[in-house]
């Protein structure tokens, strides 16, 4: 493959994946406006849950630690 077709190539993904971004944004948009209108509650998306995944990823062990640390103790 040539440079110049390789460039067309990424240009055009570019230019798709910001369609794709934008059609999504457009239908979030939407959805709340919906919400708001007729006071419906929206179903919390994946990137809500982003934050609660990486505090989950750092708590996790130390509960393992402790449930383990008391079962030794009970020993």
């Amino acid at each position: 493959m040539d440079e110049e077709a390789l460039k067309e190539m990424l240009e055009e993904e570019a230019m798709n994946k910001k369609a794709q971004e934008e059609k999504i944004r457009q239908e979030q948009a939407e959805n709340d406006a919906f919400f708001l209108e007729f006071g419906v509650v929206s179903v919390p998306q994946e990137e809500d849950y982003q934050y609660l995944v990486v505090i989950l990823g750092l708590i996790m062990p130390l509960i393992i630690m402790a449930i383990g640390m008391e079962a030794f103790w009970k020993k």
